[in-house]
């Protein structure tokens, strides 16, 4: 396979981590530019579709901020899926920002709705300010198209998740950055893959430790520095 020629099937919806993290290795990659860009929501889906169309897999393994740190959707998706050969890989630092209408300002928000894992990751920031929550299975950009296209939610709520929702979605600014709790900087590895459909699944055993060996081998060709907001393999 020839990844200058390779359509992208990309975990999540526009505007999301991934996204923004695919964004800055296109930019990087010029043999990606090109590049066609499907999302597909989940990584089982996302590896699914890509072996369907004989593209590549853009979806999120580590997070040094999660238990045991491998993603487990992804690690899920392994127990069907194998991968064929690691393209690129970019490691990016996660930076939560509440996402609000134009004109809104953080005090009149008294609602905000991202999915479970970005209102964990900002619960100081929630119970602050004394906000309720929604929980978006769909995910942040889900959460941010209903938000700019109105009627789904609240009037007074907001949205966690990426500053790229603010481009992506008509009517969205960002009302404030960096509302994550940790104060170690929270990055995710993603990964340009090709995929292949397993003959039989495989336990959650199996499947961890196959994607933890080759996270190992990925980060082994990144340069890690937690001063810098990404990092590309070398």
């Amino acid at each position: 396979m020839d990844r200058h020629s390779e359509n992208i099937v990309v975990q999540a919806g526009p505007g999301s981590f991934n996204d923004q993290a695919l964004g800055i290795l296109k930019n990087e990659r010029p043999g990606l530019i090109d590049a066609k860009v499907v999302f597909a929501g989940e990584p089982i889906d996302v590896m699914s579709r890509a072996v369907d169309t004989n593209s590549l897999a853009f979806l999120a393994l580590r997070n040094n901020i999660v238990p045991g740190n491998l993603i487990p959707p992804t690690v899920e998706a392994f127990r069907s899926f194998s991968v064929d050969n690691v393209f690129d890989a970019i490691r990016m630092r996660i930076i939560m920002s509440l996402i609000v209408k134009n004109g809104t300002g953080i005090e009149d928000i008294d609602l905000v709705a991202s999915i479970k894992a970005a209102l964990d990751q900002t619960s100081g920031f929630i119970q602050k300010r004394h906000l309720g929550m929604i929980c978006e299975p769909s995910g942040t950009s889900e959460a941010a198209r209903k938000l700019s296209y109105g009627s789904h939610y609240p009037r007074r709520t907001g949205v966690i998740g990426p500053d790229k929702l603010a481009e992506v979605y008509p009517g969205l600014r960002v009302a404030s950055s960096g509302i994550e709790n940790q104060v170690d900087p929270n990055y995710t590895l993603f990964g340009l893959l090709a995929m292949k459909k397993r003959e039989r699944v495989i336990t959650m055993e199996d499947a961890s430790k196959e994607l933890g060996e080759i996270v190992d081998r990925i980060r082994g060709s990144i340069v890690e520095d937690d001063t810098s907001f990404s990092q590309l393999m070398v």
